[in-house]
Parts: C-alpha cells; structure tokens; sequence
C-alpha cells in the first residue's frame, strides 16, 4: 500500500521501496528505532550505499532509496523523529515533540534550526562561499581600506554611544537621544552603488540576506528589495531588510478576507454590487483580453453555447499530448507567433472554456431575473452556476492579483538594531509611500508577458499597489507583527491577522533530494518528469515534489507541519472593493505626493512608540555588550581554501536577525 495515514499528529507511512533493497533499509530502520545521532545515521546511510546490495539494484531502483535515505536526512535534520514497527514508518513532526511540553520557545527553535540546516547548507556551496569572501575582501575606496563588513554596525560600538547619550546633561539629553538613530529608506537599483564603500546595492542586500535563517532563493517576476539604514553613522549602517515578490497564488485564509471566494461573497453586504463587477470583469476580459481569431468566430464569444465549449474541447483534447511531450518554448520578440504557438493555443483554449461557461451561465440568468440579487441567488441553486460563479471570481482575482498586490518576503532588522525593535520600524516602512510609488513607477511601464501573448499584442497592467501580505516565520506567534498600528487622516496602516497558512510548501526539501527526484521521474519506468511547459499547471517545483514522494508513498510529508501566521496590510481604505472590482481606483491611506513628510512620520511614531522606550531599559543596552557582530563567512565550514577568506576571523553569527516574512513562497 501507498500513502500516509495521519493519527493525531504523527504519520503512519509505507515507503514504497524495492524489495531487493529490504536489507540496508532494515538496517536504517534499526538506526532509527535507536535513535541514533544525525552524523552517526548519516554515516550508517553512507555505507548502505557503498554496499554490495545497494550496488546489485538497478539504477532507478538505486535512485528510488538514495532519493527516500535524502528525505529521512532531510526531516532528521529539521527536528522530525522517526520509528519503524509494525512494518510501518512512524513520522513525529517537531511540533508534536515540541508540544508535550507546550513549549513556545523549544518549537520556534526547532523550526528555526531545521531552517538554518538548510541555509548553511546553501552557504556552502563553491559559487556562494566565492561571493561572500569576495565582498568581505577589504579594497580601497576614496582613499580608505572599506568591505562589506563595513555596512554593519558593531553592537558594543552601539551600546557605548547610547550609554553616552543617556548619561548627558538632562537639557540635552532628549535631542541627543533622538539624533542617535536617522533611519531612511533605501531602493535597490539594479548596478547601483554604495556612496559609501562602492559594492553594488544588490550585494549588500544579499549578503544580508544570508544571516536570514531561511535560504535565499531566486524569484521570478515582479520584484522590489529595500535597504532600511541609518544616517546617522558613518558608513550609514544597515537596520533591516525588505523585499517586495510576487503574491503566492493560492492562501484561502487571505481569499475569504479580500472576497476572492464565493463563500465571501455570500456573506457580503455588498452582493450586488460585487456581481455587477464580476460580469462586468467577465465581459470585459473575453472581448479585450483574449486573441481568438484562430479559435472561434465572434458571435461564438458574444453568444456561447454547449457546442462552443465542445469546439473547444477539441482544440484542448488534441493539443495536450503534443505540448506535454515538447519542451518548454521560450518567448520571443514577436507576440503573435508566441500567441498562435500549441502551448498558449492550448492556455487559450482553455482559459475561454472556462469564462464562455460563465457568460453562458450569466447570460441564462439574466433570462429567468432582472435583478443582480436574484440572478445571484439563482445561480447559487445549480453545480454549473456554482461553477460559473466561482470562476468569474476567479477572473477578478487574476485580474487585480498580479498587479496591485504583492507579498512581502523579507521582513526584518538585523544586529544590534533588531534589539531595539528594528524589525516594527522595517515592517511600518514596508507598507510607506515610497515604496508604493517605487512599485508604481518600476511596473507603470512594464509588459506583461503572459497577458501580452494571451491577447497577441502588448499589454501592460496597472501598477497601484492596494495591498500587502506577509507569513509569520512562526506559527506560534509573531512578535515582530504584534501591535503595528499607524493612522494618518484618511486611515490606518495594520497587519492583521487573518488565519494560518495549511504548511505546505518545499522549504523542507533539499537541493540533493530535488535533483535526485529529477533523476527518478526520468530513470523509472513507471514515471515521468512533469511537463513544465506553460500550460501544463502552476508550480513546476510542487508538481515533482507531489510526484516523487506520491511514488514514494511519502506524499504526507510534503506538508511540512510548519503552518504560518498570514498578514493582510491594506494600503487603501477601500481595498475591498478595488480588489473585488467594485471600486475602480484605490483610496491611500497616506498622501503619496508628501512622500518624504509622510515617511518621517512613520519614523517619529516609531521612535516614540517602541525605540526611545528600548533604549532606556538598561538591562536591553546592557546586552548588546556582549553581542557579536556581522560576518557571514563564520557560517562557512572550513575547507582548507586559505586564499579565500579575506579577513580574521572574529565575529560571528551567533545574535541571528528576529526575521518574521516567510517568503517565500509558503
């Protein structure tokens, strides 16, 4: 039997693996059941694959136990037990281990090791190591020896200028305490530099970026990072990190709060409205979004019917099997060639077969009642109206979701600035003007490549950023997030939570066992590797996870047991309705044309709410004494490349930014 029975909050597992292979696995099941350390059950794995058994498999067989020997490595290292009995495999995830004890602290430090097992795991590759050493390579600059090192502030250098303001003369202490931190906001521009030290923004945040727990992994599509400093050192440290990427297409938590689901938008006081938005949306995106020459004639898209959809059925049915077998196609410069190839012939078809179902369910309700109310109600008493409904809102939310929100996937102050709450200050800035006319002014201009070859001419989608959202790194809770709150006249900028994300995603899995699920889709002969042509499905990566460990019979353990807090940061008071399609401009809660004066705002509610308050409880200050400091390549093991690591070592990581974004796409 294949698959994962769950009790409780264990996993009851049968691993599908080769007979032949029965007796090294029963020799990893005894390792198990032992309990043995993780550098002694690696080594028990590592001659099990030098042995004479593991060498008679076949290759596909071989890769099929290396690939299950990775995954137990992969979770044991991340805070996962494991037992076998009863000829099953019995899987504990940390939280359950944790929770015996209901331990808050014990569970964020599981979850926060397994994360970190897989960053320094990335920091040790060659390409990656060169980086860091390399920018932490002292050069001349402006007549003056300056690294990457330099953008980080020591925390007792810290420490001993805020006890000098504190124990100034009372007349000047309130304004020296004030001018001991500037903060301002910074965008990374692709090939600029630092003023101060001349590396590449884009380094600097980078190199940052991998004192995060979490991996740093390249993104796809629209993207802003920022740099949170302070002007008021030399050198003007770094106090945080943000980035903004784009929103993770499915959180049903955050669907319902918007209105993007037809249970929201049964319960809204506002149904009426929200359906004339949504066969306006309908109407509009098949008459103007969508080349159709090639498919059908007009009256068919005016005037749908069941022949319509069979039409296209056709098309569907005879184009799959040809794009599914060819390689992924690559753009290119002309819109219409890329229109008319199979595989957005194939997108095409298949987006229209699902919005004509709608116009010919919309326009059969408009036949039996005249009001918006009652053909709502009336669709809502049959599964094609039901259906019809709920991809018209579908509609809606591609619509709006690809270009008026995004996701927050860094989030956080580094050392010593996170001490002082740094990571409040970052996440208020996050949710500023600056950074929605950033978005604005980056993306006003910008084609949409997969609009543009659906409709088969160029399309550049609106850039009004409406609305943010964020995942705690901890489903136990988010100090970070916790009371963040600044009204200006026209409304409040918040992050509320509003539900919990279900933990799936492929943060757990690593490079090693990704590429040897690769390597099983394509060797075994009862598998084959998904097709990651355009139209064969959202999330190439998830599609081989869901894969390979379905084959497996480990399927279960693609959720990873680490659900995340979500965060909605509306940046409109009428968010709702824009994104619903009611309203049809976004209403800012700050005034984008006081850019500079609104921003100082949010510093100086900053400053008086959480920082000066920090600063003044002693028993804070007096730990930054004994901090260390910034230095990435401490998280290096050693190999023997002396030539490589350009400074002594004497700092080290040991004081990790509290970073509470998830980015990554959960």
């Amino acid at each position: 039997m294949i698959g994962a029975d769950v009790f409780m909050n264990k996993y009851i597992l049968q691993p599908n693996l080769p007979t032949g292979a029965a007796a090294i696995i029963n020799i990893i099941y005894d390792a198990l059941n032992k309990k043995e350390s993780i550098i002694k059950l690696e080594s028990i794995i590592n001659k099990a694959i030098l042995s004479v058994d593991f060498n008679t498999l076949l290759i596909y067989e071989q890769l099929t136990v290396k690939l299950f020997f990775e995954i137990l490595m992969d979770f044991t290292r991340q805070g996962w037990e494991f037992s076998y009995k009863d000829n099953n495999l019995i899987a504990y995830p940390p939280d359950e281990l944790s929770l015996k004890s209901k331990n808050v602290t014990d569970i964020k430090n599981k979850i926060k090791r397994g994360l970190e097992e897989a960053r320094n795991k990335q920091l040790n590759k060659p390409a990656i190591k060169r980086f860091i050493f390399n920018q932490e390579r002292p050069r001349m600059f402006k007549g003056r020896k300056v690294s990457i090192l330099n953008h980080f502030l020591n925390p007792i250098d810290l420490y001993n200028d805020l006890i000098n303001r504190l124990n100034s003369p009372e007349e000047l202490r309130h304004e020296l305490i004030a001018e001991s931190i500037k903060p301002y906001i910074q965008l990374v521009k692709p090939n600029e530099r630092d003023q101060f030290t001349n590396i590449k923004l884009g380094n600097i945040w980078r190199y940052a970026r991998y004192s995060w727990s979490l991996p740093l992994n390249s993104m796809v599509g629209r993207q802003l990072r920022y740099l949170i400093r302070d002007a008021s050192r030399d050198f003007h440290p770094i106090i945080g990190l943000g980035e903004l990427a784009n929103s993770i297409a499915q959180i049903s938590c955050r669907d319902e709060e918007i209105g993007w689901s037809l249970k929201a938008m049964e319960e809204s006081p506002n149904k009426e409205d929200q359906f004339n938005s949504l066969e306006q949306a309908l109407n509009n995106t098949l008459e103007t979004e969508y080349y159709y020459e090639d498919l059908l004639d007009v009256n068919e898209i005016e005037k749908p019917t069941d022949e319509t959809l069979r039409k296209l059925k056709c098309v569907i049915d005879g184009l799959k099997p040809i794009v599914e077998k060819n390689k992924p196609y690559k753009n290119t410069s002309s819109i219409i060639n890329d229109t008319l190839r199979e595989d957005y012939t194939l997108k095409r078809a298949q987006d229209l077969s699902e919005l004509l179902h709608c116009r010919i369910w919309f326009q059969l309700s408009k036949k039996n009642h005249e009001s918006a109310l009652n053909r709502f109600h009336w669709l809502l008493t049959s599964k094609d109206g039901k259906k019809a409904l709920k991809n018209a809102i579908k509609n809606v939310k591609k619509i709006y979701m690809g270009a008026t929100m995004m996701d927050i996937s860094t989030c956080g102050a580094l050392p010593p600035y996170s001490d002082l709450l740094g990571g409040k200050l970052v996440s208020l800035l996050m949710a500023s003007p600056k950074v929605i006319n950033d978005y604005n002014e980056r993306y006003k201009t910008a084609e949409s490549h997969i609009a543009s070859r659906k409709k088969g001419e160029k399309v550049i989608k609106p850039a009004t950023l409406t609305l943010l959202v964020t995942s705690s790194l901890y489903y136990t809770g988010s100090s970070q997030y916790n009371r963040i709150k600044y009204s200006t006249e026209k409304g409040t900028i918040k992050y509320s939570c509003v539900g919990k994300t279900r933990g799936f995603g492929s943060v757990h899995i690593s490079d090693e066992s990704y590429k040897l699920m690769h390597e099983l889709l394509v060797e075994h002969p009862d598998l084959k590797p998904e097709a990651n042509n355009f139209s064969a499905g959202v999330n190439y990566k998830m599609r081989t996870i869901s894969n390979s460990l379905g084959f497996l019979g480990l399927r279960k353990l693609q959720q990873h047991e680490n659900p995340r807090l979500v965060y909605l940061i509306p940046l409109a008071v009428n968010w709702k309705e824009y994104l619903t399609g009611v309203d049809k401009s976004p209403k800012y809660i700050f005034d984008l044309d006081k850019q500079e004066e609104e921003i100082d705002g949010i510093i100086n509610f900053w400053k008086k709410r959480w920082y000066i308050d920090r600063i003044n409880k002693r028993e804070i200050l007096n730990s930054l004494r004994y901090k260390e400091g910034i230095k990435i390549s401490n998280f290096i093991n050693s190999t023997g490349d002396d030539d490589l690591d350009p400074t002594p070592s004497n700092t080290n990581l040991n004081h990790l930014p509290q970073l509470e974004s998830f980015g990554a796409k959960i």
